[in-house]
């Protein structure tokens, strides 16, 4: 898709509001890509530059073409004002009224907690994330094997003997209770990868609430403002 986004980032070359640029994430950008967490490629991202969201859309030139029509251009912030709702616009001129020293602090804390929560998020999101992945891994192969052993079991059972046959049926019995063993065990895995997914949209949604982005942007245009 190299070449589609390339005349993609042609077609917005001089625009005031909306740009479409590519990292290097092996050389210059690895940083810049370890902070918004790309982990494969090539990964689509867009949004604000302090709030990068995942692209999930299509990724033909018409249908690239199309979101950055739609999707693009300026956004809530301390220099569209205008574009926000009445409770953030409140929260980002009550930012904006702050002595720089005191919302240098303010932003200094609000990440370290912030990034202090995530990384012990992440800590036990790993380690559960980890079991989850081996337990799937290992149902996998047990189900390709019992499914042939099933049709080898079936080919056999009809020329088994009475006591063979008893045998056979508490042997199926046996694997009858060591599956829903297994499908509890799933169900109670995936119940806590679910409440992972709640527990990681509750803490964006209090990261958002925060107000660091905004602050993040004032501190990032008052430097400026002094070069």
């Amino acid at each position: 898709m190299k070449p589609d986004w390339d005349k993609l980032s042609d077609e917005f070359d001089g625009s005031p509001s909306v740009g479409v640029f590519d990292v290097d994430c092996t050389s210059d950008g690895k940083d810049l890509c370890e902070k918004q967490k790309v982990t494969g490629y090539p990964t689509l991202k867009w949004g604000d530059p302090n709030d990068l969201q995942d692209y999930q859309g299509g990724r033909s030139m018409n249908e690239l073409r199309t979101f950055a029509t739609e999707n693009l251009g300026p956004v809530c912030g301390p220099k569209n004002l205008d574009l926000c709702d009445a409770k953030v616009r409140t929260m980002i001129e009550g930012f904006m009224a702050l002595p720089k020293a005191e919302l240098a602090k303010k932003t200094a804390t609000t990440e370290k907690a912030i990034a202090s929560r995530e990384k012990e998020y992440n800590k036990r999101y790993r380690k559960f994330d980890s079991k989850y992945q081996e337990f799937l891994s290992e149902q996998s192969e047990e189900d390709e094997m019992a499914s042939l052993q099933s049709a080898k079991d079936d080919a056999a059972k009809a020329k088994l003997s009475k006591a063979e046959l008893a045998k056979y049926e508490k042997k199926q019995k046996q694997a009858s209770q060591k599956t829903e063993m297994v499908a509890k065990k799933r169900k109670a895995l995936e119940e806590q990868r679910d409440k992972f997914t709640r527990e990681k949209g509750e803490l964006d949604a209090n990261a958002k609430d925060s107000g660091i982005k905004f602050m993040k942007m004032i501190m990032k245009d008052t430097k400026k403002e002094e070069l």
